[in-house]
């Protein structure tokens, strides 16, 4: 059975500000957590909390963007987290969220040719996610590991050695042929090969 994760984001009305965060559970679910968390003023996002508490839970509106394969999920997230500056105090209330900070220009470079395909397709960047998602929600998503060796032949490397060279652990990578990969170790391997994550993907 594929698992998935919803993604959605929170958006204070007042000053677009927003909390871009994924989710195992129903987003709608988790929406009403964060909403018992600020009325009893026990939210870890202080400024979501202070700006909660000034302008109330009418100011703030809930965005589904979809459900994902887990590692896409997740990567959708940081990115959408960099596309509205939410790590930022002054520009959305992920500040406290530090995963990704290394990888900031690989999402904007991302981020530069969604707005491309956006403005061409004349439809916002939420929906061409959803739309590119669409393609692949009732398939299997996998690791497409013969590119995966062809792309570290190139490097001159084999699978094993590609592990040593990372610092991954004995038969890490191998073990993507049956099981999907984590999100991080496969953004370091794409990074190292010169491709992207989304391009080691195979939609079954």
């Amino acid at each position: 059975m594929k698992r998935f994760r919803d993604v959605y984001v929170i958006e204070c009305k007042k000053n677009k500000k927003r909390y871009v965060g994924s989710t195992s559970d129903s987003y709608k679910e988790r929406y009403k957590a964060h909403i018992r968390a600020l009325n009893r003023h026990e939210h870890s996002v202080e400024e979501l909390q202070k700006d909660y508490d000034m302008y109330g839970e009418d100011a703030f509106r809930l965005i589904f963007i979809g459900s994902f394969d887990g590692s896409k999920a997740l990567h959708i997230e940081q990115l959408l987290q960099y596309l509205y500056n939410s790590k930022s105090v002054e520009g959305g209330y992920n500040y406290l969220d530090k995963s990704g900070i290394n990888d900031k220009q690989f999402f904007l470079n991302e981020i530069e040719e969604l707005k491309r395909v956006s403005y061409l397709t004349n439809t916002s960047i939420e929906d061409v996610i959803r739309k590119d998602n669409e393609i692949c929600i009732e398939k299997t998503i996998t690791v497409d590991f013969k590119k995966l060796q062809k792309l570290a032949k190139e490097k001159g490397f084999s699978i094993t050695e590609l592990e040593n060279e990372l610092g991954f652990s004995h038969c890490q990578i191998n073990r993507w042929k049956r099981m999907m990969a984590k999100a991080d170790s496969l953004y370091i391997v794409a990074k190292y090969l010169g491709t992207t994550m989304e391009d080691l993907l195979i939609c079954n």
